[in-house]
């Protein structure tokens, strides 16, 4: 998102992470915080296990969504700890990006610290897709 010329964000006020959207192929893993390195590696271990593509410096440019493939558009999230907040505008987000580009929209969502049986990343769809998906239940 641009500002205005009049507006000026002061500097302490400025994403810290801004840097990592530019183009998160540059990024060497080994220099970024733990923390951060969790959503760089979930992305791209989600794109490849999907065999799609990472988007890069989503949210900056018109393709919001973390990850595309031929049939969906994903939205990766991640956390170190042991809950994430699920937020409607995720969900609005991604389902308008997968509208918009004729894909079905789903969230990925991984904790880092997981062990299985629990496994690291989980993928959630609306349930009328994943019925559809599964054919389980009627649709």
């Amino acid at each position: 998102m641009k500002l205005p010329k009049r507006c000026v964000v002061p500097k302490k006020e400025r994403d810290p992470l801004s840097w990592l959207n530019r183009d998160i192929k540059k990024v060497n893993p080994s220099i970024v915080p733990e923390v951060e390195r969790t959503f760089i590696k979930h992305e791209r271990g989600l794109a490849e296990s999907v065999s799609g593509k990472q988007v890069v410096g989503s949210g900056n440019k018109n393709d919001k969504s973390d990850v595309k493939t031929d049939k969906f558009r994903y939205e990766a999230k991640s956390t170190d700890k042991r809950s994430l907040i699920l937020k409607l505008d995720w969900l609005e987000k991604i389902v308008n990006e997968a509208l918009r580009t004729g894909r079905k929209p789903a969230i990925s969502i991984m904790f880092s610290e997981a062990a299985d049986p629990c496994g690291k990343r989980w993928v959630m769809i609306e349930e009328d897709l994943f019925k559809e998906l599964t054919g389980e239940g009627n649709v």
